[in-house]
C-alpha cells in the first residue's frame, strides 16, 4: 500500500511521528534490489557502546553515577576536612520518598543498614568521620534521604498517535510501543506540556544541581521561542531546526552533558545528603552547609543493587565544592557480592578533591575524558 504524501503533510503537530508509522507499512522492496544499509550502533555521548545483552541481564554492568555538591553561603566558612583535620558527624537515615506522577506500585527500597554503611564510608572517604565516645564532639549533622523519580506518563500522548493513525488509516492497528523514547520525542512533548516539563526540571536539580537546571529552563524556552516563531517548519516537525537549534547545542555540547540531560528527561533513583551546622541544630536552628546529590538512571537495575555504589562511588565528592556535576562509571558485581569496578571520570571540568589545592580542597587537575567500555556484558 502506498501512502499520499497530503496525508502526511495534512496532519497537524505530530507529523513527523505518524510520518515514521507509517513508512513502517511502505512494502519492501522488490527481489534484487538494493538492500537497506545496517543502522549506526548508538550510545549515550561520544565513545560509549551498549552491549547488545540489556543492561537487566548482565552480570557486571557499567552504571553512570551522577554527583553534584552545591555549598551553601555558611559552608563556604568552613575549613573542610582533610586527613589530619576530620571533621566529625552525626548520622540521621532520611526515608524512601517515591517522586513524579507516574511512581511504580510496589516498589522496592534498599537495605537501610546496608545503605549506611555505605554512606558511612563515603563520608570517611571525604574527610568526616563518624562521631563516638572518645571522638570530639560533633561539628555537622548529616541527614540523606533517597528513592525513585518517575518519569511522567507517555499514555495520553500514545493514545493521541493512535487516535491519528486511525483517522488516517482506517482499521490501522495501533503501535505497540515499549516505555522508551527518543529525547527528540520527549522533547517534543516537554516544549508544549508545562507539567512535563516542570518534571524534568525537578528531576534535573537532583541529577546536575541548579545551576545545570536553570541553564537546561533556558534552553527550553529559548527552544520553544524558535518553534512558535516558525509555524510553517512546526507543521513539519521542526524538522529544519531540530539538529541546529538551541537545545541540541546544549544537548551534544559534551559527553557529560548529554548524559546529564538524557537522565534528566528519564526515571532515576537518588541519594540526597545533607549536612547541617550540628551546634546550630542543637539550638533549635536548620542551618545548611552543603547538600550533595547523586543520582543513577532506573533503566534495567533495581535500587537495591545501585544505590549503595553510588553512594561509595561519590565519597570524594561529598561537601566538596563543585561549579558543575560529575559523572562517573563503574561496573557493579551482581554474584552475590559487593564489587566495584574501576570509576572512570566522564568529561568533566571539575577538579579532583584533594588534600591539598584551592579553598576547597580541590587540586588543580582536571578530569581528563575517559571511554567506558560497554561492549561486555
Amino acid at each position: 500500500m502506498t501512502i499520499p504524501k497530503a496525508w502526511i503533510a495534512g496532519i497537524s503537530g505530530r507529523g513527523v511521528i505518524l510520518a515514521a508509522l507509517l513508512a513502517c507499512l511502505q512494502p519492501a522492496p522488490a527481489a534484487g534490489g538494493a538492500e537497506p544499509a545496517a543502522a549506526p550502533s548508538t550510545g549515550r555521548g561520544n565513545g560509549f557502546k551498549f552491549s547488545l545483552l540489556p543492561k537487566s541481564l548482565q552480570r557486571r554492568p557499567a552504571l553512570d553515577f551522577h554527583v553534584i555538591t552545591e555549598l551553601t553561603d555558611a559552608g563556604r566558612k568552613v575549613a573542610p576536612p582533610s586527613a589530619a583535620a576530620p571533621a566529625y558527624y552525626i548520622a540521621q537515615p532520611g526515608q524512601f520518598t517515591q517522586m513524579g506522577t507516574n511512581t511504580s506500585a510496589g516498589e522496592r527500597p534498599p537495605d537501610l543498614a546496608q545503605l549506611t554503611r555505605a554512606m558511612e564510608k563515603a563520608l570517611a572517604n571525604g574527610g568526616y568521620l563518624k562521631a563516638a565516645p572518645g571522638t570530639p564532639l560533633p561539628s555537622i549533622a548529616v541527614v540523606f534521604n533517597y528513592g525513585s523519580f518517575a518519569r511522567f506518563s507517555l499514555q495520553m500522548y500514545d493514545m493521541a498517535d493512535d487516535q491519528l493513525l486511525a483517522e488516517a488509516i482506517p482499521d490501522s492497528t495501533p503501535m505497540v510501543r515499549t516505555d522508551e523514547r527518543s529525547t527528540d520525542a520527549l522533547l517534543k512533548i516537554v516544549l508544549q506540556d508545562k507539567a512535563a516539563r516542570e518534571d524534568v526540571l525537578q528531576r534535573a536539580t537532583l541529577v546536575g544541581g541548579e545551576k545545570f537546571t536553570r541553564e537546561l529552563a533556558r534552553v527550553f524556552k529559548e527552544e520553544a521561542e524558535i518553534r512558535l516563531g516558525n509555524q510553517a517548519l512546526s507543521e513539519l516537525g521542526f524538522s529544519e531546526i531540530d539538529a541546529a537549534g538551541p537545545f541540541h547545542r546544549f544537548f551534544d555540547g559534551n559527553s557529560n552533558l548529554m548524559m546529564l540531560v538524557e537522565d534528566s528527561f528519564n526515571d532515576c533513583y537518588f541519594v540526597i545528603a545533607s549536612a547541617f551546622d550540628y551546634v546550630a541544630m542543637k539550638k533549635g536552628q536548620r542551618v545548611l552547609l552543603w547538600r550533595t546529590k547523586m543520582t543513577v538512571s532506573a533503566s534495567g537495575v533495581s535500587m537495591t543493587e545501585s544505590l549503595p555504589a553510588l553512594v561509595v562511588s561519590a565519597g570524594p565528592y561529598l561537601g566538596k565544592d563543585m561549579a558543575d556535576a560529575i559523572t562517573v562509571s563503574r561496573r557493579i558485581s551482581r554474584e552475590g557480592k559487593v564489587e566495584l569496578g574501576e570509576l572512570k571520570i566522564i568529561e568533566s571540568d571539575v577538579p579532583l578533591p584533594g588534600a591539598t589545592g584551592d579553598a576547597h580542597g580541590s587540586t588543580p587537575q582536571t578530569g581528563k575524558p575517559a571511554e567506558s567500555d560497554r561492549s561486555k556484558p
